[in-house]
């Protein structure tokens, strides 16, 4: 299983604005990313939003009980909602920025460094925010954007004889409604005499076939 601080690397790594990638070289340098963009596509597919806002309240929760880190009413808004957004962009901060970006917020917003209980905080941010939260996130599309983040990620590094990595980029394209990237994918894998009846699942082959 490929962490979410890895995940985050490999988007420093691979993603856009980083330096460009370079197939070949050194062999077990290679594998490792080839490996880690995979299992970048892989999370993009099965993990839900709810399993980032998890680890953003776990960051939140921490900056409270060990830390000392009381959030007032507007810091749940001004900070932990931006935080959890962030979370569902694969960017979800660590314990220790987390903590700085807090005590820079109350310096320029000149807030005192207390706030809510704790403990009813936390209860309001897992029953009645962070839930509302991810309705909007639904309706602001941020699957679609890890979805495009590991594609895009992928490509930089993508070999054409990869079956896995490209059966995973095949899932995500598919979903994302990218015809061309399927297209190209499939001619691609073909092109270097993959079976598609023996490495993709029949129902998966039948979707590719419906969407064209």
């Amino acid at each position: 299983k490929v962490s979410n601080q890895q995940l985050q690397e490999v988007i420093a790594e691979l993603g856009a604005g980083a330096k460009a990638s370079t197939r070949g070289g050194d062999n077990e340098e290679e594998s490792r990313r080839l490996a880690r963009a995979r299992g970048l596509l892989r999370a993009a597919l099965v993990r839900e939003d709810a399993m980032f806002a998890d680890e953003a309240l776990g960051v939140l929760g921490r900056l409270q009980h060990h830390r000392g880190f009381k959030l007032s009413e507007d810091e749940l808004q001004t900070f932990a909602k931006p935080l959890v957004q962030r979370a569902l962009r694969f960017a979800c901060p660590f314990d220790e920025l987390a903590a700085e970006e807090l005590e820079s917020l109350r310096r320029a917003s000149g807030s005192p460094a207390c706030g809510e209980d704790s403990r009813r905080a936390l209860s309001a941010l897992a029953t009645e925010l962070i839930p509302s939260w991810l309705e909007e996130a639904k309706q602001g599309g941020a699957r679609a954007e890890r979805l495009m983040l590991a594609a895009e990620c992928w490509e930089r590094v993508a070999p054409e004889d990869d079956v896995e990595g490209a059966a995973l980029f095949l899932a995500v394209s598919s979903e994302l409604g990218d015809q061309r990237r399927v297209q190209r994918t499939l001619e691609a894998l073909l092109d270097v005499g993959v079976d598609l009846q023996l490495c993709l699942q029949p129902m998966f082959l039948s979707h590719l076939e419906a969407i064209g």
